[in-house]
């Protein structure tokens, strides 16, 4: 009996000296040496922290931690942990989730959307103000069959929440348009660019030229070409962007194929319109950014 007694006991032992350390335990204070975003912890601490505080069980979900990183986005003097979480649902679709130590206590701010493969590139300064970039789509999914276009989003701390801030900081996308059209110029198929296959970049470089008031109506002849074509997945393209165009000529078109001759692609614009209709001022980041999220409706 004394034997077993010590052997539990030796068993508590082991556990005790292997249990992951509680994050909640460190110091956030910007002012440790080091402090947590100049040596984070390990993975494990992160994603033990995350699971355990963020978990959503009435609905079966567990945080998946994709990667992370720390920094003074409040600049409060206590740093954030900013977590990107493994894409979830058909669309692949990741978030974003904000931690912060406010009073002893957490807060967590969730953002759709925002997945990173490595989210310590995202955390970034511009100006000299801390921001993390997210990414947004603006085109609809479709499977494996085509790739889905997303445009960046600019999220900050505005001294009471996070918030879309993409709007204070256009030189911000004027950069990332220049890169884009040297992208694009570079391309063997520049000379043919608007008859060409569908191209990433264009459709991006268009989305940022609407954003910036350059164009309000860019990329709507690709659209429109699109919209005429034979193949279900290039007119679903179309319906997208003309749903992210918004300006009136795009919305008859997009009006005009609700009757289309594939259910799910009519299905999609109806919906579409509808949500246009009802969207009214909601801070969306993606109605901000000129553009909507695509509904697919049911297969």
């Amino acid at each position: 009996m004394f034997a077993a007694l010590f052997l539990f006991v030796s068993s508590l032992g082991a556990q005790a000296a292997t249990a992951t350390p509680d994050l909640a335990s460190y110091d956030w204070s910007v002012s440790a040496k080091p402090n947590l975003a100049a040596k984070p912890p390990p993975e494990e601490v992160v994603r033990s922290f995350v699971t355990k505080r963020y978990s959503q069980p009435d609905i079966g979900v567990e945080p998946l931690v994709n990667s992370f990183a720390f920094a003074d986005l409040r600049q409060s003097g206590t740093v954030s942990l900013v977590v990107s979480m493994e894409p979830t649902g058909p669309a692949g679709c990741g978030q974003l989730l904000i931690v912060d130590k406010v009073g002893g206590k957490f807060e967590g701010t969730w953002i759709s959307c925002g997945g990173s493969d490595n989210i310590g590139k995202s955390v970034i300064e511009i100006s000299g103000k801390p921001v993390v970039v997210t990414y947004t789509d603006i085109t609809p999914y479709y499977g494996a069959q085509a790739r889905v276009v997303y445009v960046p989003v600019i999220w900050g701390w505005n001294g009471s929440s996070y918030v879309d801030m993409s709007r204070q900081f256009p030189g911000y996308y004027r950069q990332v348009l220049r890169g884009l059209q040297h992208e694009i110029a570079s391309s063997p198929a520049s000379a043919d660019y608007a008859r060409g296959p569908v191209r990433c970049e264009k459709i991006e470089a268009d989305a940022i030229e609407r954003f910036l008031g350059i164009s309000p109506d860019a990329g709507i002849e690709d659209a429109i070409r699109w919209s005429q074509s034979s193949k279900p997945i290039d007119r679903i393209m179309a319906m997208g962007l003309f749903t992210s165009i918004g300006t009136p000529r795009a919305l008859d078109y997009l009006k005009a194929m609700t009757s289309d001759s594939d259910p799910q692609v009519a299905r999609a614009a109806e919906g579409n319109l509808n949500a246009l209709n009802s969207r009214g001022s909601a801070e969306d980041p993606v109605e901000k950014l000129g553009h909507l999220k695509v509904y697919m409706g049911p297969p």
